[in-house]
């Protein structure tokens, strides 16, 4: 099986997929101009406290402050932060103080502590490994087939950056960024295991993207080549609203400020139970390709056979078991029909990025 991230960049929009065989799996995209970015790392200053909550209103030199949710007992007027969430909507730029550093292998929490692994490996995994120095490490799925010298040599990457990021914060005064994070390629990379080939469009992207992976993944700088799938091209379809179905229904898809409903519509089938499963690996591959995070309501057609509704239940978790991202879904079909899950945020949706042009 063929599997590669495929960059493309066009009208201002970075965009970044996975394709498995020729088929689009994964997309995200941001303003090539987008400023911060998740990952990014400040020296800033607190601005204000909010005694009541623990939480804190951090100065990075933007046009508002950054909402810090936990600032620590004693926190300092200046304090090394990084991006968690971008500026969306009405809500500021959110920022923590658990620095997290990414690799291919590992991810390096620097104020962490111990080992820990990846949700989808078994948690013995974690013994196998001592990276140096001390920190917080995190074991990830791609180091499954790596060898220790690979592991190690990764760590030893990792912690070299961090020391670089901490001579530049002592070497100045706040509000300073200190680490520009990858951008939505990158991050794909890094989050993708398994990975055979890296296909972008420009000469330049090209060449930055090798120099980028000489210090970050040097077994991946000779995977780098031209010739992608138009992701572009790809990407409007994916705002429609509607989505059709084989089986004669359709998905309805409404993004809110609260949350994403979607509505599954029968549209004349007989057999709701094969029309909910064909949505329920349809919405799966949606969540992904259009970047959909925070709550999701899914309105499945409503069934009266409990084990039809337990047998949906099932066949939705399975087909959601391969998101790269964190989801949290509720245990089982309410009796209107709903099913709640709440998908990881990885930086802004689809129609967020596209809709900002």
């Amino acid at each position: 099986m063929s599997r590669g991230v495929h960059v493309v960049a066009a009208d201002g929009v970075l965009f970044a997929g996975i394709v498995e065989d020729g088929v689009l799996t994964d997309l995200i995209a941001e303003r090539i101009d987008e400023m911060p970015r998740p990952g990014d790392i400040y020296l800033g200053r607190i601005d204000r406290q909010i005694r009541d909550t623990g939480s804190a209103y951090v100065d990075l030199g933007l046009e508002r402050p950054a909402y810090l949710r936990v600032a620590g007992e004693g926190a300092r007027s200046e304090i090394i932060v990084q991006v968690a969430r971008a500026e969306r909507d009405d809500k500021s730029v959110e920022v923590t103080r658990d620095i997290a550093l990414p690799g291919t292998l590992l991810v390096f929490r620097p104020f962490g502590a111990g080992i820990a692994v990846s949700r989808r490996l078994d948690p013995d995994m974690a013994a196998r490994w001592r990276p140096e120095p001390p920190g917080g490490w995190i074991v990830r799925q791609a180091a499954v087939g790596a060898t220790d010298d690979d592991v190690a040599a990764e760590a030893s990457r990792l912690a070299q950056r961090w020391r670089r990021i901490a001579q530049v914060a002592d070497g100045g005064a706040a509000p300073k960024l200190l680490h520009r994070a990858p951008d939505v390629a990158g991050r794909l990379i890094l989050d993708s295991a398994d990975i055979d080939e890296i296909r972008v469009g420009d000469r330049d992207r090209r060449n930055a993207l090798r120099t980028w992976l000489k210090t970050v993944a040097p077994s991946l700088v000779d995977a780098v080549r031209g010739d992608p799938l138009d992701l572009a091209e790809e990407a409007p379809a994916l705002l429609q609203a509607e989505f059709p179905l084989s089986k004669g229904g359709s998905i309805v898809i409404e993004p809110t400020r609260a949350l994403t409903a979607i509505d599954v519509n029968a549209g004349g089938a007989a057999d709701f139970f094969q029309v909910n499963r064909e949505a329920a690996r349809a919405i799966a591959r949606q969540l992904r390709l259009r970047n959909i995070g925070g709550i999701v309501v899914v309105d499945f057609i409503s069934m009266n056979r409990r084990d039809s509704r337990s047998a949906l239940v099932d066949a939705f978790r399975s087909a959601l078991d391969g998101d790269p991202a964190h989801i949290r879904m509720s245990r089982g079909m309410s009796g209107l029909g709903l099913i709640e899950l709440a998908r990881e945020r990885r930086g802004l949706g689809l129609a967020e990025v596209m809709g900002g042009q």
